[in-house]
């Protein structure tokens, strides 16, 4: 089958004929998985966006039409799609998750480290509180761009949102912790 034309494979496939999928596969999977990795930066997690691609060729080939452009373009715009919703999957997924306290605190005050284990306890409980006062979606900005290490280009993606919303978000959310952490340091002084 692989030396089937393009046309001749996709009509096998909608004629439900697996060895049409393998020869798809054989023959675009490295240029799915390209734009996967780029996009995603994981190479499990652009594997599966690979798996979910060819499965969505599977289950509704019917949804590509020849008159509308290239399959690689419509099989690309399919991986690009999957990829970024793997992406906001994945945000989600880490967006309430624990965030190293100490890493935040010298971030956004710059001080040194303490050392008693009872100080840093109540360190991370204090910032912990902070960060729960914050909005989710600035939560998640701040989780995205301190923890994960993501360009604000890459979380305006990622979250379908423009830079500047962005950038705003990240200032209103990091001049919140600072007020808020400078109140906890005055209190402690």
């Amino acid at each position: 089958m692989s030396a089937m034309s393009e046309a001749e494979l996709l009509h096998s496939l909608r004629q439900g004929e697996g060895a049409a999928l393998e020869a798809l596969y054989d023959r675009y999977a490295a240029l799915v998985y390209s734009l996967a990795l780029q996009i995603t930066r994981e190479p499990s997690l652009a594997q599966e966006v690979v798996q979910d691609v060819f499965t969505k060729v599977w289950v509704a080939p019917e949804l590509y039409h020849s008159e509308r452009g290239r399959f690689s373009s419509w099989l690309l715009t399919i991986t690009r799609n999957l990829s970024i919703d793997a992406l906001r999957k994945r945000a989600r997924k880490n967006r309430f998750s624990v965030m190293p306290p100490q890493m935040l605190y010298e971030a956004l005050y710059e001080l040194p480290d303490y050392t008693g284990s009872l100080e840093q306890r109540e360190l991370a409980v204090v910032i912990q509180k902070c960060l729960n006062t914050l909005k989710p979606e600035q939560q998640s900005i701040l989780q995205l761009t301190y923890w994960e290490g993501h360009a604000l280009s890459e979380v305006a993606e990622m979250l379908n949102l423009p830079l500047g919303t962005v950038k705003s978000r990240l200032h209103s959310a990091l001049k919140t912790l600072r007020i808020q952490m400078r109140a906890w340091k005055e209190e402690r002084q």
